[in-house]
């Protein structure tokens, strides 16, 4: 639920995390020792922060006691990463998705394992940002120029675009 969102948490190219406190509107750097130059960054509800490199080939977990270890280093990591919630993709718990390409795929928070879920899941379209969860419905920031038909996100700007996050699949065309 956003209104229980207070603070989100973003990695940057500066190797640093950061925390944005919604009611200040203020960002925080946190300790960030082993961090790298950033790409993506995923947030479970129980605050546990998954990171992946610039290069979208390493992945971190985050702590505020311990800053960034590796999980998994020389891999292909999702370019558009999120947390699916527990109801979604599993009942029991929340997995970390994200898109290669026009692939959904999941990442095992353990090993780094990436599976993928449902190949080609948007077709044409392709991510320009992240997955985001609100309640159990997904929304994907499309890059302009790509997809077909009722998911064509034309030139002009990138689009949002919600998507099923059981499958990946675009549901509905959003802007």
């Amino acid at each position: 639920d956003p209104n229980d969102v207070t603070i989100a948490y973003a990695a940057g190219i500066d190797t640093i995390v950061y925390a944005f406190d919604r009611t200040t509107s203020k960002f925080a750097p946190l300790k960030s020792t082993g961090c790298p130059a950033a790409e993506e960054t995923a947030v479970f509800s129980d605050g546990s922060v998954y990171i992946t490199s610039s290069t979208s080939q390493d992945l971190y977990r985050w702590t505020a006691a311990a800053g960034c270890k590796s999980v998994r280093i020389g891999n292909r990591f999702p370019f558009a990463m999120g947390v699916a919630p527990k109801g979604t993709l599993s009942a029991t718990q929340e997995v970390l998705v994200g898109y290669d390409g026009a692939d959904y795929v999941r990442v095992d928070t353990s090993t780094g394992d990436v599976a993928v879920v449902t190949a080609n899941a948007l077709g044409a379209l392709r991510p320009s940002g992240d997955v985001t969860a609100i309640g159990t419905r997904g929304f994907l920031a499309a890059a302009q120029n790509t997809g077909a038909g009722a998911f064509a996100c034309a030139a002009g700007g990138d689009c949002l675009v919600e998507v099923d996050l059981v499958t990946g699949k675009p549901v509905k065309f959003l802007k």
